[in-house]
């Protein structure tokens, strides 16, 4: 039998349920991010979308504060949460142009001229991040006897700066795409433009929300 064990600090869970409460929310579950990832992936992943059923996938989303790394071929599970995410990224290209974090977090947004230095100002952090993406794709080829990943899949801020995805796919040696968190879910009632330029945002979201079906 396979079981997963998570543990929390009680007074974390307390913070996100007061915020909730306080909106006039009452959840149904807490429920891991971790998780949501695959379960992003196993409902979007409808008919193939991605990827055959059962082939293994690698999916990294990049938050302010942490990566979340899960690798699944649906069956075995690799998870791993990074402590280094965009906010550090932002600290780094502060400490290259000599600025506050707040102009940093608006050159990043908005490089323009600024876009060499920028890259190589961040690519000490972009080789940690993939880094620990290939030692969990290699830790999910020992355990799965041999079998390869062969697609990872990214979401978060980050895909939005200019060559991130092909430069973290060369350096994790792995075909990379960004994640369309809807996948083959019709998005009919969503509108277009919005869905096309933000769905990558949406995924720890949507992993959630897909529990609704059930």
């Amino acid at each position: 039998m396979k079981c997963l064990l998570a543990a929390v600090r009680q007074s974390d869970v307390e913070d996100r349920l007061e915020i909730l409460f306080s909106a006039g929310i009452t959840p149904s579950r807490i429920d891991v991010e971790l998780i949501a990832l695959a379960n992003t992936f196993e409902t979007a992943n409808s008919n193939g979308y991605f990827l055959a059923e059962g082939q293994p996938v690698a999916i990294v989303d990049f938050g302010a504060t942490k990566t979340l790394i899960t690798v699944t071929d649906g069956d075995a599970y690799i998870f791993r949460e990074f402590p280094f995410g965009g906010d550090k990224l932002t600290e780094m290209i502060a400490h290259r142009l000599g600025c506050s974090m707040d102009e940093a977090e608006k050159v990043k947004r908005e490089p323009g001229d600024n876009l060499d230095v920028i890259k190589d100002a961040i690519y000490p952090g972009i080789e940690d991040i993939t880094a620990e993406i290939r030692s969990c794709a290699d830790n999910y080829r020992g355990a799965s006897h041999g079998r390869d990943v062969e697609l990872m899949l990214l979401s978060g801020g980050l895909v939005k700066f200019p060559g991130v995805t092909p430069l973290i796919g060369r350096l994790a040696r792995l075909e990379t795409r960004i994640f369309d968190s809807f996948g083959s879910v019709g998005t009919a009632e969503l509108d277009d433009e919005f869905v096309s330029a933000n769905a990558h945002d949406f995924i720890v979201a949507f992993g959630l929300a897909s529990h609704a079906k059930e």
